[in-house]
């Protein structure tokens, strides 16, 4: 949950915690936030006695609706007969919903090619940083010879077919920098 650095100071807590008479009622308005972020919505349909367990509020559960309404922390959902909207919870938090979005959809979607990075490795399962020179011995394309493979203006199936062949090539690369020659082990040690 996304809270900005002045919530505390904002006009709008301050008006609350005068409005609800403890120095504490900001803490019911995060509690109300992070049931949000648990539910994932910012919109609900239950009565005001829900409403006072969900903030753990000691007072009467009318008074704290009232008081989240008037101090514009929720408003009226217009599409239910109860319940309200956590007013502009879903702005704050948009990239966190969207996080939410991108996961339910498997994530982020891959590009189509293999990572190039102008000059070095894609990262493997050693540690073991290798020069531009054993990069070029390897095979692997470096700086601008990566731009023509991608490159835009070439019809979609000379640019799969040049995917292809980087690929090709950077797998045989990687094979021929894990090989023990290539590490500089020799044969004895093996």
């Amino acid at each position: 949950m996304i809270v900005q650095p002045d919530f505390f100071n904002h006009w709008k807590t301050k008006r609350f915690t005068a409005v609800i008479g403890s120095k504490d009622a900001p803490l019911l308005v995060l509690k109300l936030w992070a049931y949000c972020q648990t539910k994932r919505r910012n919109s609900f349909s239950f009565d005001d006695e829900r409403l006072k367990y969900i903030c753990e509020f000691d007072g009467d559960a009318n008074r704290l609706h009232t008081a989240l309404e008037e101090c514009g922390f929720i408003r009226v959902n217009p599409e239910e007969a109860t319940g309200f909207i956590v007013h502009d919870w879903d702005n704050v938090n948009a990239s966190l919903i969207a996080s939410w979005r991108n996961g339910a959809r498997g994530g982020r979607k891959p590009t189509g090619y293999p990572k190039v990075t102008h000059g070095q490795p894609t990262p493997s399962n050693h540690n073991h940083n290798y020069s531009r020179d054993e990069i070029r011995r390897a095979g692997l394309p470096t700086g601008s010879e990566t731009s023509t493979v991608l490159d835009d203006s070439l019809s979609k199936d000379q640019r799969a077919a040049n995917r292809k062949k980087l690929s090709d090539v950077m797998k045989d690369a990687i094979q021929k920098l894990k090989s023990p020659t290539a590490t500089g082990q020799n044969e004895e040690e093996n």
